[in-house]
């Protein structure tokens, strides 16, 4: 049974290598595959994603398993409590000096979610983000290139994230893929560790 098991992780990890994951290395996806597994997703459909991260303490970059936006859509609608999202509502384009660039993006976003509660009613939870808080940046404070390219569409789904954590904390108390993405000044500050351990006490490896 043990031999048959480790046959087919080591099958599962060569085919999300070869597909999700290329470039990836096998002790990477084979946290992909334990975190599904914890979780009891299907790692085919790809909710998590391996994030690289620069640790400061051992000088190395390590890989960070984190889950994407849409496995908390997936969550979100699969409880039969989601009442439904709103649009990114934008406030006004400005111009903000981060490092030595020039970048023009919405001030904030705001996004609403609703969900209904054990009594019938629907609350709402809604959260407000701003550019200069959320914008992922290099070590030089430059925005990373995913945020140079879409600040509206990073900024979005940022906002959407958070909204979706504050609704549903039961499931969705992780940060996402999405709303650290190369963030350097999470690393920096040394909350790496942090991140692991968070993930290690949630769910129970099988």
């Amino acid at each position: 049974m043990a031999n048959d098991l480790t046959v087919t992780q080591a099958r599962d990890v060569k085919l999300l290598q070869s597909s999700l994951y290329p470039g990836a290395s096998e002790a990477s996806v084979g946290m992909v595959l334990e975190y599904c597994r914890a979780r009891k997703l299907d790692p085919f459909l790809k909710p998590v994603h391996i994030v690289p991260m620069w640790d400061s303490k051992s000088k190395t970059n390590r890989d960070v398993i984190m889950p994407g936006l849409n496995l908390y859509r997936t969550q979100a609608a699969q409880s039969g409590q989601h009442a439904g999202t709103s649009e990114a509502e934008f406030g006004p384009v400005q111009e903000f000096v981060m490092g030595n660039r020039k970048v023009r993006a919405p001030e904030w976003c705001r996004v609403v979610v609703k969900r209904i509660m054990p009594n019938g009613s629907v609350a709402e939870f809604g959260v407000t983000e701003y550019f200069e808080e959320a914008c992922s940046t290099t070590k030089d404070g430059v925005p990373t290139a995913i945020w140079l390219k879409r600040p509206h569409g990073m900024l979005a789904k940022t906002t959407e994230s958070m909204a979706l954590r504050k609704a549903f904390p039961d499931f969705a108390g992780q940060e996402t893929k999405d709303e650290m993405e190369f963030c350097d000044q999470f690393v920096e500050k040394g909350l790496i560790d942090k991140l692991t351990k968070l993930i290690n006490s949630k769910f129970t490896r099988i």
